[in-house]
């Protein structure tokens, strides 16, 4: 009796310390705004490479949209909004970590950005040190604009 309440007690840590590693998503926007940013945030799994997918339904029955990254070997993946995802508050994120571990977040919204923007950027030849640079943007009050990580300014 006293090794069957053993056998079951080490079972039974083991199952919690598998159930520990399984990957999961720990950052998700609630509602994401096309056109921005967001940095979407993992933890659990082996340590290898994830694929996210956006996903989108019900949550019993989702369809795929399209991979956002594969081959991630980081614990974030820095996810810009299209601008041509249709704005509901069905979509969903998911995460395959090789042939078996495949885990969902929850249902966020995705909705229609209020700004624009547009960029332009020249160079000239060498020995030309001008460059141009414009810049315009309408933005609603309270939102803002997220830069990927590892962004650099250069001034000339």
């Amino acid at each position: 009796m006293l090794l069957s309440k053993a056998l079951f007690a080490s079972a039974s840590l083991i199952t919690g310390a598998l159930a520990q590693t399984r990957i999961a998503f720990q950052s998700v926007p609630a509602v994401a705004v096309t056109g921005q940013t967001y940095n979407v945030t993992w933890g659990g799994g082996d340590g290898t490479a994830v694929t996210i997918t956006l996903r989108k339904g019900n949550p019993d029955d989702l369809s795929t949209i399209g991979i956002l990254g594969e081959g991630i070997t980081k614990d974030f993946f820095d996810w810009e909004v299209a601008r041509t995802l249709t704005p509901d508050d069905d979509y969903a994120l998911q995460i395959t970590q090789g042939q078996d571990e495949i885990n969902y977040s929850g249902l966020f919204s995705i909705v229609a950005g209020n700004g624009t923007s547009s960029n332009s950027t020249s160079t000239n030849a060498p020995g030309n040190s001008t460059a141009s640079i414009t810049a315009t943007s309408n933005l609603s009050a309270g939102t803002g604009t997220a830069l990927p990580r590892n962004t650099t300014f250069r001034y000339e």
